[in-house]
């Protein structure tokens, strides 16, 4: 009786892990749009790059606004370039990178000045 009581529980936690696994949580695009206005790109609050592999079959950029969601063709000129964009402003609001402590940086036209006059001085 404990060995039939220890098989059920055991094909009913592997039912339950394969479940978990097998749900997936991601929507794919069936179809893409050519265009989209600069008026759309400015609501746009995140971007996901879907790609072609086996859980969807076309390759896109989604976006996403307060109510919609866009699939957009990653060929796209005017979303590559937002993209960039976007990507360039967050990487400026990360922390900037600082000289390393006891080293400053030389500023060479001022020593070259320097240079000059010295040797204006000389003559």
């Amino acid at each position: 009786m404990t060995t039939l009581w220890l098989a059920a529980v055991l094909l009913c936690t592997l039912y339950v892990s394969d479940a978990a696994f097998s749900i997936s949580s991601t929507s794919c695009c069936t179809q893409l749009g050519e265009k989209i206005s600069r008026k759309h790109l400015e609501k746009v609050k995140r971007y996901e790059i879907q790609k072609q592999d086996g859980n969807c079959h076309l390759q896109a950029i989604v976006l996403y606004t307060n109510d919609q969601t866009l699939c957009i063709n990653p060929k796209n000129l005017r979303v590559q370039q937002w993209i960039q964009r976007k990507n360039k402003k967050n990487s400026a609001d990360e922390v900037p990178k600082k000289n390393k402590p006891g080293r400053k940086k030389k500023n060479r036209k001022n020593k070259k000045k320097k240079i000059k006059k010295i040797k204006k001085q000389l003559r």
